[in-house]
């Protein structure tokens, strides 16, 4: 039995002693690897009061009611919304905006009504920086957010025609970020 156990020990010795004079062997083999990484689109909508958008209690002929929060002026910094591209989006956003036509009961007050510019100056018209929300995002982007122009303010004014039937209505107003 002693025997067995001293060939057996001796066995394992000898293959580790090969080992180390013989040196071990290894293969190495590789493969491809790929990645693509996708554009990503990350904004915030910052609502300067919160709450949502509110022009308040209207008459019938009104125009040009400013958003209550924000500041008019071409100097104001207190717009309505602040949109903000984040650190994590990877590609300039443009910016576009839409709404839902305001609606109480049976009565509609057209998206339309709702102007909307970047400078809090309430603009003579025609004027391509002041655009009016309709129901669909616009084809072309209304701003580009960069790494360089991360935010974009925005104002909003209201008209409410002559003979508008009373009522609180309301409306959703979106903002859509994209990469192209």
């Amino acid at each position: 039995m002693r025997n067995a156990i001293f060939v057996a020990l001796s066995s394992i010795l000898i293959l580790i002693l090969a080992n180390f004079a013989f040196g071990a062997t290894s293969e190495e083999t590789s493969g491809a690897a790929s990645v693509t990484v996708n554009e990503f689109v990350d904004i915030t909508l910052t609502d300067t009061a919160g709450g949502g958008f509110s022009f308040g209690g209207l008459d019938p002929g009104t125009i040009n009611k400013n958003e209550s929060d924000q500041v008019d002026g071409l100097a104001s910094t207190t717009g309505a919304a602040t949109v903000t591209r984040q650190t994590t989006s990877n590609v300039d956003v443009k910016v576009r905006l839409k709404g839902t036509n305001f609606i109480v009961g049976s009565n509609t007050l057209p998206i339309t009504y709702v102007t909307y510019d970047s400078d809090g100056e309430v603009d003579a018209f025609p004027d391509p920086t002041q655009a009016n929300l309709t129901t669909a995002y616009p084809g072309a982007a209304y701003a580009t957010l960069t790494g360089a122009s991360p935010d974009l303010k925005i104002w909003f004014w209201l008209d409410v025609p002559t003979g508008q039937a009373a009522g609180s209505y309301s409306s959703t107003f979106s903002f859509e970020g994209k990469s192209t």
